[in-house]
């Protein structure tokens, strides 16, 4: 005779043991999450950030050759001064060096500048330019361009004129060109200059007649001009060539802590260690810097596409891109953004573990 199985009762739950195990488990994965998630998620930023770099500056080449005008992309400097220096691994001590980007705009360079006025006639002619020598100044390097206002009642809002500090003149079609530097709160204007205005009232000995209204902008040139140009004979032949201008798109902004550290390029300690200088070796326009005007730098493309900023002799212009949250550039996953300058190829590498981190780009 057979035995009956003995029914077993359903257990309705997990044991101690089992749960504390579980328990167990999912604190050590925890812990595991909180040690290693942040720089995942860091890491991911700056992957991120690097390609959206990227893919900005692959897009104003192809707008430059689209359209076929120089386009480019604006990087906005400011100032940090927690970074440890990359060559000595030890504090900085010349914080203007701690130069950093977390924003970029898009360039387009406009039409060279002539402007027009209407005379007594009625006739639609160029305002003529002449130099201007203030008193107690020597050397030929103002111009006054009559019956314009070129700051096109803009006030001291200087990225709003219609010529500003950077631009290039040229005269009487002689490929010379002079750099324009005068412009609203620059130390150094003559004393019968307003200190804080590119504008003077017409002065009588002006070759127009004083029947027409007329309002005359003082340029100051970086170089002097080869020769005179009589305010009783001046010229309508010129041109002012403007450097790019900031478009009207919003700013384009790097993921939160994700910056372009451009302090590896402008210390002196570490470009020569590094060997990458940036193009343009005064970032600001202005020394010393002024507050209304703010510091960057321009990359800017040709209509086929080669880089065209000023100063771009090296091969490539390299952008190290990093998270600021860690003191050393290497730190973390940072990725370097090169240029190159002669087909305007922009290419995402790391940073190569040699003596220089460029060896890869190069």
């Amino acid at each position: 005779m057979r035995s009956q199985p003995v029914p077993r009762t359903p257990r309705a739950a997990f044991t101690l043991i089992e749960l504390l195990v579980v328990i167990s488990i999912i604190a050590i994965l925890a812990a595991l999450a909180v040690l290693f998630l942040p720089s995942l998620l860091a890491n991911a930023r700056e992957s991120q950030s690097a390609a959206n770099l990227q893919g900005w500056l692959n897009l104003a080449r192809q707008r430059a050759i689209r359209n076929q005008s120089p386009y480019g992309l604006r990087f906005y400097i400011k100032e940090q001064d927690n970074f440890i220096d990359p060559v000595t691994n030890g504090p900085k001590l010349q914080a203007n060096w701690h130069f950093i980007v977390t924003d970029c705009q898009y360039l387009d360079q406009p039409d060279d500048y002539r402007p027009t006025f209407i005379d007594a006639t009625g006739t639609k002619r160029v305002c003529p330019l002449s130099s201007w020598t203030p008193p107690g100044v020597q050397g030929l390097n103002w111009v006054q361009i009559f019956n314009v206002d070129v700051t096109a009642g803009n006030g001291t809002n200087i990225e709003l004129f219609d010529v500003q500090p950077l631009d290039w003149l040229e005269v009487n079609g002689s490929g010379l060109m002079h750099r324009i530097e005068f412009f609203p709160g620059q130390p150094g204007p003559p004393d019968n200059l307003p200190p804080n205005n590119l504008l003077m009232p017409r002065s009588p000995s002006c070759f127009q007649p004083p029947t027409v209204p007329q309002t005359t902008s003082f340029l100051r040139l970086n170089t002097p001009l080869p020769f005179e140009i009589k305010s009783s004979n001046p010229t309508t032949t010129y041109r002012i060539v403007r450097r790019p201008r900031v478009t009207g798109d919003d700013r384009l902004q790097l993921a939160e802590n994700i910056v372009i550290d451009f302090s590896v390029n402008t210390d002196p300690a570490i470009v020569s260690s590094f060997q990458n200088p940036i193009p343009g070796v005064q970032l600001s326009p202005f020394n010393p810097p002024n507050p209304q005007f703010p510091l960057y730098f321009d990359i800017v493309f040709s209509r086929s596409g080669a880089v065209l900023t000023q100063g771009a002799t090296e091969a490539t212009i390299n952008l190290w891109v990093r998270d600021v949250t860690q003191a050393y550039p290497f730190g973390g996953e940072p990725t370097i953004i090169g240029i190159f300058t002669r087909t305007g190829f922009v290419g995402a590498y790391p940073p190569a573990p040699t003596q220089n981190p460029y060896s890869l780009v190069h």
